[in-house]
């Protein structure tokens, strides 16, 4: 690029170099997808950026002006500007809705030209529009670029913005055109230039560029596409106005944008070469609706393959005019070289060699180089072209453009304000467009046009004139003020008793609040804090000089309603009386309470006294309902807790035959014990064991104390060790029937006793010293078993029993004989006497005796021992023979 408007510029800027420079200070952004941007770049910097305040500037600024922009510590540009519209004077926005083709009205020119200021300043072009900047600066030998951030990542502020020097774009994939060498459908039979003709400097070219709906979806409304298209324009322009013999200008006849999803006139392939066909055959077939040079058609579409975009060789101001671009990345850099490398197609230059860096190379690469191949093929093709009718006229014209100026007959009032505008620009003026948001109409074409404005607000008025010498526009920003009678609206917000007011009332100029408890305010945004809660009827009423109207809304305001509440004591033995007190905020009117366990078991007393008479662990809750009826409920888990009155148990373990006994203490309700042993030994501690000095039976008495008193549990246990049996007697012998005394000599832990008298009448006893009689003579076994609760013992001693004596004798006698023999046979004698007849005594043990005469004779036989004597008398009866004899007696 040479900047043949330098030499204006600098001009210009040595006549204006001490007015002041508007600075606008770009604020240095963190991105928060740092991957959006690094992916793309290698360095870069986000700003936030008052994009509105810059255009504003630019567009009321008439002339050339300056501008000082200054992106935190990166950037400092000080730049010159003047406006460059690249639309022609009939440019038409067309956009394709549901309803048809609606023509939009014209907007304020968007792009601009210039360069920076300083001894290394080169050119810079910038499009811009209320929250959009594009475009680039240059600094020596590098280029900067500057364009909306939220292409990158669109959780951006809509005025972040992202700035790059060329040399920092990464290009990752390989981008190319379709092209291959496929000639135009209609190939000029170029003409040599006629001899004589003037050969202009610079040669306009009528653009036409569309969009389909995926742009509008990309960039977010018509105008958003309008703007990318005319940013990227407004950058390939610069390559194009000193790079050939001629300069060639481009203007943008129209602009034609698909707005919905069904509006596109055009295929929905991805096929380039398809789509190109069909938008061909769109444009030739009248789509645009006016004349042009050549046509880009803009797709967001992700095309087949690595294509990403494809035109007519040579098919400028033909029916091959035509190049289709896709959207193939964000940064502008690469996007310029597309378009500029399509229509250079258009202007017959074909491919330069891959990899060779220049425009024309096959595969888009960030350039501003043009080959000597593609200047030489563009100059002969523009120098033969040129002389073809219509195509390709002058640049700019000979006359000045006129100078915008415009009076109203008035400027404020009450809707409907009716305003008589006249048109007082300077100069020769050709065209004149009116804009009148927010008026009825909306455009004119007329000098004096009358408007209606029937809205309340404030509103710009825009006249653009225009001649063929170029156009301005004038921008009288909120230049006409409607008033009508104040639309009182408000809301609120409620934070307890506090309401704070927000006031949307509209058109008004004063402000009267009621609030309905007796308090009034006149600011427009109100804070108030009502004493109690309720329902309150606000009333305001909002006056201005066209009059005044009134609204209400009921504000319901109450306490914030929290449940709480405290008890005086939480912890007790049974029995135990609980005064609850209501804590809860939010002004209660009504109290629900639930006592589990107590008595009673509910209340709805504010703060009620409970008895608690069981032992446990008890829940509490309390609801509390204020007067507009919200409730709210605080739950105190194991809240009350009851403690039992003690009670002593316990149990033990003894093995028998031992004197240790284990106590195990099962008492509850209980912190400490105290235990008698019953044989003078005590403990405190909670499971004790104990060794007994000696059998017996003792009292065992636990005494368990506790908060809630104290218990006495008294058992009887027994300790013993086995027994040792051993007895005596009164005597160890004796005669029949023989009473003997038996002496219990066991253990004293004996405890039972079993007897067993062999012989003895009982023959057995429990008795501890029985008495038992032996009838019998004999020696007898007397056993003894004596036992306790540890075992038994055995012992046995044997008895002699003597019987008295038993006498007896048999008589060994023979008739005729006065003589018998007598034979002894007594029992147990130790000593025996035989009595006979006349005194005649024996102590043989057997003996005979004669008794001299018949006659029946009286035999004792007297035996003897120790326990006695027994007798034994028989009858022994004498018979001899008889001797005969007689007497005579006279």
């Amino acid at each position: 690029m040479k900047h043949a408007y330098l030499i204006v510029f600098l001009l210009l800027f040595t006549t204006n170099f001490l007015s002041a420079q508007p600075a606008f200070r770009g604020t240095a952004v963190t991105p928060s997808s740092p991957e959006a941007f690094s992916q793309h770049f290698s360095d870069y910097h986000l700003f936030r950026l008052d994009a509105p305040a810059l255009n504003r500037y630019a567009k009321n600024t008439t002339g050339t002006f300056q501008l000082d922009l200054q992106l935190g510590s990166a950037y400092h540009w000080k730049i010159e500007l003047q406006a460059h519209d690249i639309r022609s004077e009939n440019y038409r926005l067309v956009a394709a809705t549901p309803r048809g083709d609606e023509v939009q009205p014209r907007a304020a020119n968007k792009t601009f030209k210039g360069s920076v200021l300083g001894p290394q300043g080169g050119e810079a072009r910038l499009a811009l529009d209320e929250h959009f900047i594009y475009g680039f600066v240059e600094i020596g030998p590098k280029t900067y670029y500057i364009e909306p951030a939220w292409y990158f990542d669109a959780g951006l502020e809509e005025d972040t913005y992202l700035a790059y020097p060329a040399s920092a774009v990464i290009s990752t994939e390989s981008y190319t055109c379709a092209w291959e060498g496929i000639p135009s459908p209609d190939v000029h039979e170029l003409p040599a230039p006629e001899a004589g003709r003037s050969v202009l400097a610079c040669y306009q070219v009528d653009v036409a560029l569309a969009a389909d709906f995926s742009m509008v979806q990309r960039f977010g409304s018509v105008n958003g596409a309008e703007n990318f298209m005319l940013g990227v324009l407004n950058n390939v322009q610069s390559n194009y106005d000193n790079e050939f013999a001629h300069q060639i200008f481009f203007v943008v006849a129209t602009l034609y944008v698909s707005s919905c999803s069904s509006c596109d006139p055009w295929t929905s392939s991805l096929n380039s070469g398809t789509l190109l066909d069909d938008f061909t055959d769109w444009g030739n077939g009248g789509g645009f609706g006016v004349s042009f040079d050549v046509a880009s058609l803009w797709s967001n579409r992700n095309f087949n393959g690595d294509a990403i975009g494809v035109a007519w060789v040579g098919g400028l101001c033909s029916n091959g005019r035509y190049n289709v671009l896709q959207n193939f990345v964000t940064n502008s850099a690469l996007l310029r070289v597309l378009q500029a490398h399509e229509i250079g197609h258009n202007f017959n230059a074909g491919h330069d060699g891959q990899g060779s860096g220049f425009i024309m190379a096959p595969s888009v690469n960030n350039t501003n180089s043009w080959s000597n191949n593609s200047v030489s093929s563009i100059n002969s093709f523009v120098n033969a072209i040129s002389g073809a009718p219509g195509c390709l006229g002058p640049c700019g014209g000979s006359i000045d453009p006129p100078t915008p100026a415009l009076t109203a007959s008035a400027t404020s009032g009450c809707a409907p304000l009716v305003v008589q505008f006249t048109d007082l620009s300077s100069g020769q003026v050709n065209n004149i467009n009116w804009q009148f948001p927010g008026g009825t109409p909306a455009t004119s074409t007329s000098s004096s046009p009358t408007v209606t404005y029937n809205t309340p607000g404030t509103f710009d008025v825009i006249l653009t004139v225009s001649n063929s010498g170029g156009g301005d526009m004038l921008v009288m920003e909120d230049y006409i003020v409607v008033d009508q009678a104040p639309e009182p609206q408000f809301s609120f917000t409620i934070d307890g008793l506090s309401v704070f007011f927000d006031n949307a009332t509209t058109n008004a100029q004063s402000y009267q609040w009621n609030f309905d408890d007796g308090n009034y305010s006149n600011t427009p945004f109100p804070d108030h804090t009502f004493a109690t809660d309720g329902v309150y009827l606000v009333t305001l009423t909002a006056s201005n000089s066209c009059g005044s109207a009134t609204t209400q809304e009921y504000v319901v305001v109450e306490s914030p309603m929290q449940a709480a509440f405290s008890a005086d004591t939480q912890l007790g033995c049974a029995g135990l009386r609980v005064s609850f007190t209501d804590q809860s905020t939010g002004a209660p009117v009504d109290w629900n309470w639930s006592f589990d366990g107590g008595t009673p078991t509910t209340s709805t007393a504010a703060s009620p006294t409970v008895t608690y008479e069981t032992p446990g662990i008890y829940d509490v809750s309390l609801t509390v309902t204020n007067v507009l009826g919200t409730t709210s409920t605080s739950v105190q888990q194991t809240y009350i807790e009851v403690l039992p009155n003690p009670e002593a148990a316990f149990s033990y373990q003894y093995a028998p035959g031992g004197l240790s006994v284990q106590f195990n203490n099962t008492s509850s309700g209980s912190d400490s014990w105290f235990w008698d042993f019953g044989d003078g030994s005590t403990s405190s501690l909670q499971n004790p064991g104990h060794t007994y000095a000696a059998d017996g039976n003792y009292s065992v008495t636990l005494t368990a104390f506790g908060p809630c008193g104290d218990d006495v549990l008294v058992q009887s246990i027994e300790v013993a060790t086995p027994p040792s049996a051993a007895f005596n007697t009164n005597v160890l012998s004796g005669c029949a029937p023989l009473m003997v005394q038996f002496g219990n000599e066991s253990s004293d832990n004996a405890t039972t006793f079993q007897w067993s008298f062999q012989g003895g009448t009982p023959a057995t006893s429990t008795l501890s010293d029985p008495v038992i009689t032996f009838n019998a003579a004999g020696t007898y076994s007397v056993m003894l078993i004596s036992g306790n609760a540890a075992g038994s013992d055995t012992t046995t001693q044997s008895l002699t029993i003597e019987a008295g004596p038993q006498s007896a004798f048999s008589v060994d006698y023979s008739i005729g004989d006065t003589e018998a023999s007598f034979i002894n046979q007594s029992t147990n004698a130790d000593s025996l006497y035989w009595a006979f007849p006349n005194g005649t005594f024996s102590n043989a043990d057997s003996t005979s005796y004669d008794f001299g005469m018949d006659g029946i004779y009286p035999v004792t036989l007297i035996t003897v021992n120790d326990c006695g004597s027994d007798t034994l008398t028989q009858q022994i009866e004498v018979i001899t023979a008889p001797t005969a004899t007689f007497e005579l007696d006279a």
